[in-house]
């Protein structure tokens, strides 16, 4: 599958993350991209999906319906960024 292939189940994900980084950025007033994301790799870690933005940085983000969270994996292992994203899902969703 080359970057610009995705799978139906991805579109929305990278919908949510654009979101997400747009409000979350220096300026909220310039929205970030969904086409931005191309280069992201995606990848299904249980309920969630991991998104790796491409170049290695130590940023990664876990992204499961509204909800995204983000994580340095040199200070937090994927495992207990599962734990603590859970944490995130209120408590009439889980």
């Amino acid at each position: 599958m080359s970057q610009y292939d995705e799978t139906p189940a991805e579109q929305p994900v990278k919908q949510v993350l654009a979101q997400w980084l747009t409000a979350n950025s220096a300026d909220p007033s310039v929205p970030w991209p969904v086409e931005g994301l191309a280069a992201w790799r995606l990848h299904p870690v249980e309920e969630w999906f991991l998104a790796e933005p491409p170049g290695g940085v130590n940023r990664l983000f876990l992204v499961s319906g509204q909800l995204v969270y983000s994580f340095a994996p040199s200070n937090e292992s994927v495992e207990d960024a599962l734990r603590a994203a859970r944490e995130l899902v209120p408590d009439g969703a889980r």
